[in-house]
């Protein structure tokens, strides 16, 4: 497992800064691997793809493009042009920088004392720092996440700790810690386009992004039968060619089983295709793996079914699973999303003729 932490805490010395790094890093499954770089009272440590330490950087996931140096980050323009999966880190002994990619696809936790600021990309071995021991659960956080299902934003489920958002680094210095953007998706339309070309240009677009990730070490994808995994098996089927490994989780209630359209793209697309479907006995044995699998809790309905996946493609021997998600909320899939789309059209009809013409009909 590749982890990202540190922390900033100048009333620890060297030797035991290292030392606890050490001893979480031993906890959390990395063994000997952990790589510690320090700068005085600034310690960066982790496991994974890591650079030159003259760049004084450590950084986990799968950036594309160079991530930059402690002095090359500047305004965050160089974050800005780096895509792709990745939680970053940098010092040069009078700072500290902490990033994540702009969808935060890798999660940067943090907790800020009087005297230091200590980060990880994963939520127990934060909780499991000194400084960190002992935190309640966050009533804030508790509230939203019954609400919303998740606990959104900046939130964390325990008080006095914080998330990074999608496309926003930390900079922390001996005077001040500022939590900014670096990057916002630009929605502006400066000209029309004809609609032909926008969808060659979106065929494009999504066809480099997942030949770009069915590159990496032995592919595989989870295929649910909607519209957003059968696009992707399509396009890395495409890549690839015939042959892919897709996986099908099909459950015994008809009303959520989509087993059948996940045939026809399996066919179509000539996957190497598994299907395997699971009852709520299977769900019932597996609840615990999932809670313990997540950080905060999410109210996911697909969790324990992604789970299983998981499993069978590690049985497979494969290392990297493709997935699509967004495709039904963008492109209207599921049938909310298409009556979504009719009370979009109601609201841009003038407000008397709503009340004289359409309302009574629907009364």
């Amino acid at each position: 497992m590749n982890l990202l932490f540190g922390w900033h805490d100048p009333e620890r010395g060297a030797t035991d800064s290292e030392s606890l790094a050490r001893q979480l890093g031993q906890r959390f499954g990395m063994g000997e691997g952990v790589d510690i770089l320090q700068h005085g009272s600034y310690l960066l440590a982790g496991t994974g793809q890591q650079p030159d330490s003259s760049a004084g950087t450590r950084q986990v996931g799968t950036p594309t493009g160079q991530l930059p140096g402690y002095r090359e980050a500047g305004d965050g323009q160089a974050l800005g042009r780096a895509g792709g999966q990745f939680a970053w880190a940098a010092s040069d002994g009078s700072g500290l920088l902490v990033a994540v990619d702009r969808f935060a696809s890798i999660p940067i936790f943090y907790h800020r004392t009087a005297h230091a600021l200590i980060f990880s990309s994963d939520l127990h071995l934060l909780l499991a720092h000194p400084a960190v021991a002992g935190l309640r659960i966050s009533s804030q956080a508790l509230f939203d996440y019954l609400f919303f299902a998740v606990v959104p934003g900046h939130l964390c489920a325990y008080e006095g700790i914080e998330k990074l958002g999608p496309g926003c680094w930390l900079q922390q210095t001996a005077e001040r810690v500022i939590n900014r953007r670096y990057w916002l998706p630009d929605f502006s339309r400066s000209q029309r386009r004809p609609s032909a070309e926008l969808q060659t240009e979106l065929v494009q677009t999504l066809g480099a992004a997942v030949a770009k990730a069915a590159s990496l070490e032995q592919p595989g994808c989870f295929l649910s039968g909607g519209l957003d995994s059968s696009s992707v098996c399509g396009l890395a089927a495409k890549h690839l060619g015939p042959g892919v490994p897709a996986i099908t989780i099909g459950f015994d209630e008809a009303a959520f089983d989509e087993t059948e359209y996940a045939s026809i793209a399996a066919r179509k697309y000539e996957l190497d295709w598994h299907n395997e479907s699971i009852t709520a006995d299977d769900i019932q044995t597996r609840i615990d793996q999932v809670v313990a699998g997540y950080a905060e809790p999410f109210g996911n309905s697909s969790a324990v079914s992604a789970l299983i996946c998981a499993q069978i493609a590690k049985q497979q021997g494969i290392s990297n699973l493709l997935a699509g998600d967004g495709g039904d909320e963008l492109f209207g899939g599921n049938d909310r999303y298409q009556k979504q789309m009719l009370f979009g059209y109601y609201e841009q009809v003038p407000s008397l003729l709503r009340k004289t013409l359409l309302d009574p009909f629907a009364a």
